[in-house]
């Protein structure tokens, strides 16, 4: 492996070490929000957002799609009971 091809995969880890990071803030966010103790919709909408967008660019695409689904139907007002399926794939380890 050339050292270009090493240092390319210790960015790309590190990257994936602050997206993981990222998830459980997330999760951490979102399951205050369940729990009632933050309650910002717009703050959660905004945060389901960006967590849409940066799930695929790490070809989380599963992920990133749940996100933008529970962003639309936040904004739309419709149910949030899926906010706790998203907190559940959130905690799940990142590989």
């Amino acid at each position: 492996m050339t050292d270009r091809q090493l240092q390319y995969d210790a960015a790309m880890e590190r990257l994936r070490q602050k997206f993981s990071a990222r998830c459980t803030a997330e999760a951490e966010f979102l399951q205050a929000y369940l729990d009632g103790s933050h309650t910002d919709r717009q703050e959660v909408i905004r945060r389901l957002h960006g967590l849409a967008g940066i799930a695929g660019s790490f070809g989380f695409m599963e992920l990133g799609e749940k996100a933008a689904q529970l962003e639309r139907a936040m904004i739309a007002e419709q149910s949030e009971s899926d906010l706790a399926s998203l907190v559940t794939d959130l905690r799940q380890p990142i590989t």
